[in-house]
């Protein structure tokens, strides 16, 4: 399939990305099913399942990032990496201090549920970098030329 798309033969730094599309749809089914099941004190197991579907999805939507980094800036991928983690690192510093006054206000049901539509927001990002990505690369500045060993 890969191979039909690119007749080059060659592997874009996009194709990485369709494991984001499954783990993107993850992230609003988990926090839907835990903020529901805990809010409703079902058993023990749904919230856990709730939160396993989380996690699954935070890393099948991490990992393909960062691949698409590496991929995408060669000899520049640790910075861009650090880019990365340091941008996340900072919404994880941030996002917190919402959560206790979303959740005493709408409770766990509605305060996750507010969370997925966020997180529902996004899921056409990874189709929108799939189909645009190679035409957003061709305007960076870092360029086949730059790619080799410093």
């Amino acid at each position: 399939m890969v191979k039909k798309k690119n007749s080059a033969g060659g592997m874009k730094p996009e194709y990485r990305l369709w494991p984001m599309v499954f783990g993107g749809l993850l992230i609003p089914a988990g926090l839907f099913l835990y903020g529901w099941s805990a809010q409703e004190h079902l058993h023990w197991i749904v919230p856990i399942t709730g939160t396993a579907f989380i996690g699954f999805s935070l890393m099948t939507t991490n990992i393909p990032c960062n691949l698409y980094l590496v991929d995408t800036f060669g000899i520049y991928a640790a910075s861009a990496i650090a880019a990365s983690v340091v941008l996340r690192n900072i919404i994880a510093t941030v996002l917190p201090l919402a959560g206790p006054p979303l959740y005493a206000r709408l409770g766990v049901g509605w305060g996750n549920s507010v969370l997925g539509f966020i997180a529902l927001a996004f899921v056409p990002l990874p189709f929108l970098v799939i189909r645009f990505g190679e035409r957003m690369r061709s305007f960076s500045r870092f360029n086949e030329s730059d790619r080799g060993n410093p």
